[in-house]
């Protein structure tokens, strides 16, 4: 008897002209129209931070974290996927690590087994043995895979540290 491989629901999103998606358990939830606030001494890999809940939440910067060409997103109108992390280590136990991701369309949900995905073939990431993205073919059009689990570690950084 056959085995169905595991189905698994993901976002699907846009940043420049390449398209991705992530698996519908890492987002947390999706700010719009948030303001990306830049933070004193950040890390290149991040953009700022947007508020969150009593504090605020670090977003990456996509050209720096994913394959894309250099895009500009408006950071005073801007769609942020807040992520859950469960690889970091909280400062406090039970306590959930949050990042944001900055996209430009949100473009539906999509059903996707681990059949349809592939490892990337040779980008910047080829390198990289945990690297944060895979890919799918999806109504002819190639879809990268975002795995939040594999995006840089934000567990030292304080987003207290903003302009």
């Amino acid at each position: 008897m056959a085995v169905e491989a595991s189905i698994v629901p993901h976002l699907r999103f846009r940043i420049g002209d390449i398209q991705f998606a992530i698996p519908l358990r890492q987002v947390w939830m999706i700010l719009e129209g948030q303001k990306v606030e830049e933070m004193e001494e950040q890390p290149g890999f991040l953009a700022g931070v947007v508020p969150f809940y009593s504090g605020y939440a670090p977003v990456l910067d996509p050209i720096s974290t994913l394959p894309v060409p250099p895009v500009s997103i408006n950071p005073h109108n801007t769609c942020v996927l807040i992520l859950q992390q469960q690889k970091n280590a909280s400062p406090k136990p039970g306590q959930k690590q949050f990042i944001g991701l900055p996209v430009e369309q949100i473009l539906g949900f999509h059903q996707i087994s681990a059949e349809q995905i592939s490892h990337a073939p040779q980008s910047r990431f080829s390198h990289q043995k945990e690297a944060p993205i895979t890919i799918t073919q999806m109504q002819h059009q190639t879809v990268h895979i975002v795995d939040s689990e594999k995006l840089p570690d934000t567990s030292q950084i304080n987003p207290a540290s903003h302009h």
